[in-house]
């Protein structure tokens, strides 16, 4: 991450080491994006969580990688391009200039780590070549796909020592952390009360964004701006 300097190192470090490791998978966001139910219902609450978890996740990839979150989903619903490879494409892409679609076409025939072996000397960013070396270490799609989205959430949020224990705890994932640092960012709630309300509660996550005056839609466009500080 060209942009990130020495102290997002140790910060991305204890993020990594304190998050579940089911931080994220290919799993968690289906390459399906034909969503039917794409606002709050009160009769059916939960029917909309996977819309809201999966567009706010969306919206952190555009804005991290300056790319339209149309482009984001065209990638996965027309041309198939699995959610780990498409992260780790957009990383590389912004680390050594070469198009995510040049990376992913070559993604098709080599692993990861054929691919970044001769594009080493491509940048002299300490968080890129620690990653470099992550990947070289044997590490799987998955496992490359988390640590990048685990700087991400280190960058973008600045969890607390505090938060990264509440995190760890409640074994959340990052679409629910990302989810809920927007959330707490733009109403000044903390992360632990706004989780409470999902898991000790009963509230859907769609419900939360509902009684904060957001519609699932609008979730997204918190992350668009700034770097929100998870509390």
């Amino acid at each position: 991450m060209t942009r990130y300097i020495a102290p997002c190192i140790a910060i991305t470090f204890l993020v990594f080491t304190a998050l579940p490791q089911t931080a994220f998978s290919a799993g968690e966001t289906n390459n399906c994006h034909c969503f039917r139910n794409r606002t709050f219902n009160p009769a059916d609450k939960f029917v909309s969580d996977e819309y809201l978890l999966t567009t706010t996740f969306n919206s952190l990839l555009a804005s991290e990688f300056n790319i339209s979150k149309r482009q984001i989903i065209m990638m996965k619903m027309g041309e198939g391009v699995a959610n780990n490879d498409l992260v780790t494409a957009l990383y590389l892409s912004r680390s050594t200039g070469l198009e995510v679609a040049q990376l992913l076409a070559m993604k098709k025939k080599q692993s990861w780590q054929e691919i970044i072996t001769p594009l080493q000397d491509k940048t002299e960013a300490p968080e890129t070549k620690k990653l470099f070396d992550f990947i070289l270490s044997g590490s799987s799609d998955q496992q490359i796909a988390e640590q990048i989205i685990t700087g991400i959430i280190a960058a973008r949020f600045s969890p607390s020592p505090e938060s990264l224990q509440f995190f760890s705890q409640h074994d959340m994932n990052a679409r629910e952390i990302i989810l809920a640092g927007a959330l707490a960012n733009h109403t000044g709630a903390t992360v632990p009360a706004i989780v409470d309300q999902y898991r000790q509660k009963g509230l859907s996550w769609s419900e939360i964004a509902h009684n904060f005056g957001l519609e699932p839609s609008e979730v997204g466009k918190l992350l668009e701006n700034g770097k929100p500080k998870a509390k």
